[in-house]
């Protein structure tokens, strides 16, 4: 495949956790050329066509790496938005600088880099947008003020750009993982923590975390023409967690049924 042929996929968060694993995706697909947009630089430099450190939660900054992400590609064909952080805190107790640090990354950086990607792809009236938001954007989880209001605000942001340009040949989804074995949760993996991972686990009816290879197929799939009638969407990719809860099935005798 020409290069001129190739979709550029702009990933923001690209060089760690669910966004890396979608870059590597990219990357071992031919139609796809996956530029990371990150603060902090990949550790793998062959895995990407090009890296611009950026932080998404300031307009100066996205704004700049865009136009360069365009001088050197021409285009943008798609864009995921996996950049963010996680946060704690109950409403009372919570401090007013950590509420904006998380709504600046998690909302405010998809709301900036989709801004900024909606223009290139008007142009040329194709474009495709993956947003990571999170089974808490869904359902509440205890102690999770800053971030379940900030991935809930990703939804609505996604369906209302999915509306809007729509007729302009533009798509936008979202995706709500439930927990992923990322580098975000990797002290659970210690043996003192290993009761912790197993009832995480138990929260879904698979009883296992998530791998971030599994999350970045959905991510391909939304970005690429395969998907080419969804736009609006929310998928969640969590084992079934937000389905409903395990207690028991039938279905895990030894017996026959």
């Amino acid at each position: 495949m020409n290069a001129v042929d190739q979709k550029v996929v702009v990933i923001s968060g690209g060089s760690s956790g669910i966004g890396a694993a979608a870059v590597e995706r990219f990357a071992r697909k031919k139609e796809f050329l996956p530029v990371i947009v990150d603060l902090n630089r990949p550790k793998d430099s062959s895995s990407h066509a090009g890296y611009f450190q950026t932080d998404v939660a300031s307009e100066e900054s996205v704004s700049a790496s865009i136009a360069q992400v365009i001088e050197q590609f021409g285009r943008i064909d798609g864009l995921v938005n996996a950049a963010g952080s996680g946060g704690g805190g109950h409403a009372h107790q919570l401090e007013l600088a950590e509420w904006q640090r998380i709504i600046d990354l998690n909302l405010t950086g998809t709301f900036l880099m989709s801004k900024h990607c909606l223009k290139a792809m008007m142009k040329r009236r194709h474009g495709s947008i993956c947003n990571v938001s999170s089974v808490v954007g869904l359902q509440a989880l205890t102690g999770a003020t800053q971030y379940s209001a900030s991935k809930a605000g990703v939804l609505g942001l996604t369906r209302t750009i999915a509306v809007d340009y729509a007729l302009l040949g533009i798509r936008a989804n979202a995706i709500c993982p439930g927990y992923v074995d990322t580098e975000g949760v990797s002290h659970l993996n210690s043996p003192e923590l290993q009761w912790l991972r197993d009832e995480i686990a138990s929260f879904a009816p698979t009883r296992r975390i998530g791998r971030p290879d599994e999350i970045a197929a959905v991510i391909e799939f939304l970005i690429s023409d395969d998907s080419s009638i969804v736009t609006g969407s929310t998928m969640t990719c969590d084992g079934g967690w937000t389905a409903g809860r395990h207690a028991g099935n039938i279905l895990e005798s030894d017996g026959e049924y």
